[in-house]
């Protein structure tokens, strides 16, 4: 082996040396992860009058009040809290805006009242029908306060779902749900947009 042969072994072999000798001082860089625990889905929808036709049999809308759904889905393995007043908005309970929308009891034995004045036997009818009319009432009832949302604890892998409903003049499509988680008592907080009528969380 000549000198120039040698000399540039030599560099070859201290090049070498050199590059390990760097990553050894100095690490390559790791990849970041993310370590953000997972936490419960947030899903709500606002119902148009017509929607509520069709899922509360009542048009609520047109009485004053808004419908909001909110389905909260636990895929982790711990116990969350949701209670309605941490919602940020103010919310008026079931059996008021029933109410609203009863029929009108009232107006159907005045009506046949006057009626059997005139046709006695028509007082019969007038007390079958408003008593049905009454019945129906308290099933709308019944019906508004099973469907809507309470404070309730969310178990690992399950799903609550339940509806809330909000003044129109104290309805705004964006607010706040917060979820408590029931060991660290840590809060998560949901800031919901129903600017589409429609909100999912990421």
């Amino acid at each position: 082996m000549n000198f120039f042969e040698s000399r540039r072994c030599t560099i070859l072999v201290g090049t070498a040396a050199a590059i390990i000798l760097f990553y050894c001082l100095f690490p390559r860089l790791k990849t970041l992860v993310c370590h953000e625990r997972p936490k419960p889905s947030v899903v709500c929808k606002a119902f148009t009058a017509e929607e509520c036709k069709g899922y509360l049999g009542r048009d609520v809308v047109s009485a004053g009040y808004k419908p909001i759904q909110i389905t909260v889905t636990n895929s982790t393995d711990e116990y969350f809290q949701l209670n309605v007043k941490d919602i940020s908005l103010k919310t008026v309970a079931a059996d008021v805006v029933a109410q609203s929308v009863y029929n009108n009891t009232t107006g159907c034995m005045t009506a046949w009242g006057i009626a059997s004045c005139f046709i006695p036997i028509l007082i019969v009818p007038g007390i079958v029908l408003s008593a049905r009319s009454y019945e129906k009432n308290q099933k709308l009832t019944n019906d508004f306060i099973c469907g809507s949302l309470n404070d309730t604890t969310i178990a690992p892998g399950a799903s609550i779902n339940g509806t809330i409903f909000v003044a129109i003049q104290d309805y705004n499509d964006t607010f706040t749900i917060s979820l408590i988680n029931r060991d660290s008592q840590m809060k998560i907080n949901y800031t919901v947009s129903l600017c589409n009528g429609r909100f999912i969380s990421h």
